[in-house]
């Protein structure tokens, strides 16, 4: 019997081989298919995070945090970002002062609020039109305006300017204006905000102008005692998304990481956000 299907076995050998070959091509057409599948679904999510607000596709992680818990802060929420969602995206910490009056002001005037704030790598996003960036630790404390809201307040380089706290009319402080900057526009990290990329941000009758960037160290200096409005924003690297199976508490799939907001905003910031 063995004898008898070797021998038709050589003999069909065409047929076999033929047979052989269809199956083969077969399995790979299958996995060609499902590499297609995956390719173009992972190029769609990523248009569709491209064609989408920027506000829309951050993380945003706010805390009101007092200027001398700065550095905690950060040291327990970004980690915390970062292991969440991956290493496809950055994230960026930006804090701002409470609502601040030009020196000489009417502290109750609405229409007249200054905002000074650190920027991450802000050298990154937007291109200097004069001067140079602020640096830390200078006798008076060095800042950066955009080119709008210079032009919103009549400032430019060398220019000093005296602030008070609108909350703490005593609470003074002394910028002096070292470096003019335009934001890069289309750039993701800036989320469209009004105030950053025109000076000059409205809310019903109230008008703020600015922001003074100042050295992230200088920050909570200025701030003394008061609280810093602080926001670590996640952004998405678009072009390093890729499809993974998520594992445990780490999402780092697209999908994972359009759903991951409820554990996130919950237990791990709220745990963390209690010490401050």
């Amino acid at each position: 019997m063995v004898r008898v299907i070797v021998r038709r076995g050589r003999a069909d050998w065409p047929i076999l081989f033929a047979a052989w070959l269809l199956l083969a091509c077969s399995t790979s057409l299958v996995t060609a298919a499902a590499t297609y599948s995956e390719s173009v679904a992972l190029g769609g999510f990523r248009s569709m995070i491209r064609a989408s607000a920027p506000a829309k596709t951050a993380i945003r992680v706010y805390a009101v945090v007092p200027g001398p818990s700065m550095a905690a802060a950060e040291k327990a929420v970004a980690p915390l970002l970062d292991d969440s969602f991956g290493p496809a995206g950055t994230t960026s910490r930006i804090a701002t002062s409470d609502s601040l009056s030009l020196a000489g002001a009417d502290a109750s005037d609405i229409t007249h609020q200054i905002i000074v704030g650190s920027y991450d790598a802000i050298e990154a996003h937007a291109g200097l039109t004069a001067g140079r960036w602020a640096k830390p630790g200078a006798a008076t404390t060095e800042a950066t305006l955009s080119t709008s809201a210079a032009a919103a307040l009549g400032l430019s380089v060398g220019d000093r300017v005296g602030l008070s706290s609108k909350l703490e009319p005593s609470r003074r402080m002394e910028i002096v204006i070292v470096g003019l900057w335009e934001p890069s526009r289309e750039d993701r990290y800036w989320l469209g905000s009004g105030l950053e990329l025109t000076g000059v941000a409205s809310a019903g009758t109230s008008i703020t102008r600015g922001p003074f960037v100042v050295a992230a160290a200088d920050l909570p200096t200025l701030a003394g005692k008061a609280s810093l409005n602080v926001e670590w924003r996640w952004l998405p690297d678009i072009e390093s998304i890729q499809p993974r199976k998520p594992t445990g508490s780490a999402p780092h799939s697209p999908r994972c990481a359009t759903e991951s907001w409820q554990p996130i905003r919950t237990h791990p910031f709220r745990r963390v956000f209690r010490t401050y």
